[in-house]
């Protein structure tokens, strides 16, 4: 398995403005992954755990370094938040492009961070998670957004709580996993991991939220 650095964890305070801790975490993601890695997924174990923050911190120091085109995409259809760090409404979105056949220019919008696109969780009035994210559509999706974008971040619910995190995983390149300080227990680490094994989810390494 990859690590961060030289160690599994990598820290990363909590803070609406991008930190030195992301710009690392930034380098450090870029040096474990390959080229053909684009669609990296960031989970939990359980909700608040950080994960929509690393996600958004993650996605814009990947717009800075990269200087390529970089995706946010807001696949936590539960609880979506990553559009508020951005003041962008949350539809038309990933449902509506899904069951509604939008097209990807309707659905993804600015964020005002040069290089950096959302794709947001849509409106509160969909099918089921797990509808959306086992349609035909959605694969598509995938495969559009990896010749679009060099790279898509995917913020994701957590993966103790809710099944859609698992079909998510199976189509991303890979993983990095997110637990919070103090919460942090070596079983649900271990679970975690060896979910993501399961389902042949590459682990590109793990965060230490600081909240």
């Amino acid at each position: 398995m990859k690590k961060f650095a030289n160690s599994l964890f990598q820290p990363v305070a909590d803070g609406s403005t991008l930190s030195s801790d992301a710009v690392r975490l930034c380098a450090t993601l870029r040096a474990a992954i390959h080229d053909n890695d684009k669609l990296i997924l960031i989970c939990s174990a359980f909700g608040s755990e950080g994960v929509s923050t690393i996600a958004v911190q993650l996605g814009i120091a990947m717009a800075m370094m990269a200087r390529e085109p970089v995706l946010l995409l807001e696949a936590n259809l539960h609880d979506p938040t990553v559009h508020e760090s951005f003041g962008v409404e949350s539809k038309p979105g990933l449902p509506e492009f899904v069951i509604q056949g939008l097209t990807l220019d309707e659905v993804v919008r600015p964020t005002g961070v040069a290089g950096l696109s959302l794709l947001p969780g849509g409106t509160d009035f969909a099918p089921p998670a797990e509808e959306i994210l086992l349609s035909p559509r959605f694969a598509e999706l995938m495969a559009a957004l990896r010749l679009r974008y060099r790279f898509v971040i995917i913020d994701s619910p957590p993966m103790f709580e809710y099944s859609d995190t698992a079909i998510v995983a199976q189509q991303a390149d890979g993983a990095v996993a997110v637990f919070a300080e103090g919460a942090r227990r070596e079983p649900e680490v271990k679970e975690l991991i060896r979910m993501l094994r399961s389902l042949n989810t590459k682990i590109f390494g793990a965060v230490l939220s600081q909240r």
